[in-house]
Formats: C-alpha cells, structure tokens, sequence
C-alpha cells in the first residue's frame, strides 16, 4: 500500500525483503487513473510502532510524461485527504483550566482536538492512528522523566508532527535544553491568541 506519493518517489507499507540500495520494479496502479511499470531503488525500510513494515523507493528515470503524472496524483490526493478530514491537535496532561479554552481556539482554526492523559495513552492513540495529527502539545512539567521520553519518542517516530509545549512548572534551562536537544520545536506562552497559536502550530514553510 502507498503511503506517501511524489514525482521523486513513495513511501510503502508491507512485509518485504527488500534490501537498501537494491534497485527494483515497481508496478504503481492507482484505480483506473493510472497505471505504469517504474524502476525504483529502495532507500529505507523501517517497523512503524503499529509493528507494520515500511520502506521508501526514489525514482529513477521517469519519462516526462510519467512524471508529469506522478505529480498530478500527489496533488490529488493531498487535496483529497484534506477534504476528507480536518487535521487534528493532540494535547497531552493539560491543565483543566486551560483545556476548554484552547479546545476552542483549535476549533477556530479549523482543526479537530484530541486529548488524552498520559504519554501511553498517547502513543497507544498515534500507533492505532496517527494520520492527520499535525502537532502535539504537551503541558505538563518537562522535569517529568516521562514528559521528555515521549517527545523525544515523537521526534524519532513521528518527525512530521509538530513538537510543542506549555511549560507550565518547567524550570527555564529544562525547556533549553529540551529545545536544543530537538525533543521541542515550538513553546506556548500563555496568553495566546489566535495568530500566536496558528504560529506555534504550524511548520515553517507550511
């Protein structure tokens, strides 16, 4: 199953044994859009938490005309799953006081909330479903040993979604250093708005 479509290549899911570097034939057939024979080598394979297999195939010599193709139906189906489903906001440990107030605000931005209690309740979510969270938002302490595993879960599991946090009771060098280290992206300050959450949110370049 295709995963992720580009003019430069797919990312796939399924066992295989396939080895990187080999380079291999690949029969793309998307209904009765398109359907083309394509020599591909294989570039990274991996085991998703779900405990599924994925690998990555670049595309070499593409006729423009199959190229040109290619790019059609990325295009397609990013317009596709957009229109299907809202993305979604997934916050961890949030203050109550706080929740309901910032529920809101994603609301307004035209993204869906999802909560959840604890860093297992968390990755429990994103193994059954990660499709469509775009960021996570943890507002809890970052001395919590746990707090700072999960993100720097998030960083090598799930790299396209949006690290962010609410310090809450952090000590300013604990977030300095979680910033340094990658495990955070983007801080929430309280208060916020509308343009300053949209900002947080959102990846550079998106």
């Amino acid at each position: 199953m295709v995963r992720n479509l580009s003019a430069g290549g797919a990312d796939m899911l399924g066992d295989n044994n396939l080895a990187i570097g080999q380079v291999v034939q690949i029969l793309l057939r998307v209904g009765r859009q398109f359907s083309q024979s394509i020599e591909a080598e294989v570039v990274r394979r991996k085991q998703l938490p779900s405990g599924e297999q994925s690998f990555a195939v670049a595309f070499g010599n593409l006729a423009p005309d199959v190229e040109d193709a290619l790019q059609n139906l990325a295009v397609v189906a990013l317009e596709s799953g957009m229109g299907k489903k809202r993305t979604r906001v997934l916050v961890l440990d949030f203050p109550a006081y706080v929740l309901s107030a910032f529920a809101t605000d994603v609301r307004s931005l035209g993204q869906e909330l999802v909560s959840v209690a604890t860093p297992l309740d968390a990755i429990s979510l994103l193994s059954g479903d990660a499709h469509g969270i775009a960021a996570v938002v943890v507002g809890c302490d970052l001395g919590r040993t746990d707090s700072l595993g999960f993100l720097n879960f998030l960083k090598d599991s799930y790299p396209h979604i949006r690290r962010v946090v609410l310090p809450g009771d952090s000590q300013p060098t604990q977030l300095e250093r979680a910033i340094a280290s990658g495990a955070v992206e983007a801080v929430l300050f309280e208060p916020w708005d509308s343009e300053s959450l949209s900002k947080v949110l959102r990846r550079s370049g998106s």
